[in-house]
């Protein structure tokens, strides 16, 4: 029986980059006030969110209001650098807090944020009072040694990251257990491009594992495809999420 946390999201981002996609600017200002958002839907979100791809490329209107799609997170990326650069401090504290802003808006959604671990005590303090006042959770991208972090902060794994250090994704997740807070289901081809998970003769994500994994840490959350840099994204959500959700019922 497949259990509805482990149901995909994805994110947006992947797809506002694609030739084919989103030809028109309209949707990108429906669910990108930062700089992506992942989103979601109460049944079938991936099958749903590519139908209206195909529909809004070709209209003006973007996303039909009568949609049952939910944003499910936002992805704040800005360089790393910027959280302690003394010229870019300023703005990409003002940014994030108004991502927190949004996403608290949008239901509470998650916000992703590259906070580096070397980021201002005061900085972070900052951020973490107003996440926890808008009742916002910040999840942070981990590699394959996660950071301590604490409320409101949370973990993010991103499977293909983890890979590219010589990691394994479920062992990350086993070891943050309750502290994980998202899961980018993301996987390092062969070739050494982000790309799809279990592409035939190219996968090296061990998504079965993965997936256990999350179960065994309780993870409550929806994992994110997240297709940016993917070579052909459409074909690969639609192939990752149907190859996830056949996991699901195993």
């Amino acid at each position: 029986m497949m259990k509805r946390g482990l149901q995909p999201s994805l994110s947006s981002a992947g797809l506002l980059t694609c030739p084919t996609c989103y030809t028109d600017g309209t949707t990108k200002k429906n669910f990108t006030s930062t700089e992506s958002s992942s989103i979601t839907s109460s049944s079938s979100s991936v099958p749903e969110l590519l139908d209206q791809c195909n529909s809004s490329s070709s209209s003006s209107q973007g996303f039909s209001p009568h949609s049952e799609l939910v944003c499910s997170g936002l992805d704040f990326f800005i360089p790393a650098a910027h959280y302690t650069d003394p010229a870019n401090i300023s703005r990409a504290f003002d940014a994030l807090i108004g991502a927190i802003g949004l996403a608290a808006d949008l239901g509470g959604a998650p916000v992703t944020a590259a906070i580096p671990a070397d980021a201002a005590p005061d900085f972070r303090a900052a951020i973490g009072a107003e996440a926890s006042l808008r009742g916002v959770v910040v999840l942070v991208p981990m590699g394959a040694t996660p950071v301590e972090l604490a409320a409101p902060f949370a973990a993010s794994v991103d499977c293909a990251t983890v890979l590219g250090e010589s990691g394994r994704p479920e062992e990350t997740i086993a070891r943050l257990g309750p502290r994980l807070g998202g899961v980018r289901l993301v996987d390092l081809l062969r070739s050494g491009l982000r790309g799809p998970i279990l592409e035939p003769g190219e996968s090296r994500l061990d998504a079965l594992a993965t997936r256990m994994a999350m179960e065994v840490a309780g993870f409550t959350g929806i994992p994110v495809l997240d297709a940016r840099q993917w070579q052909e994204p459409r074909r690969g959500i639609a192939d990752s999420a149907q190859r996830w959700m056949q996991l699901c019922r195993i």
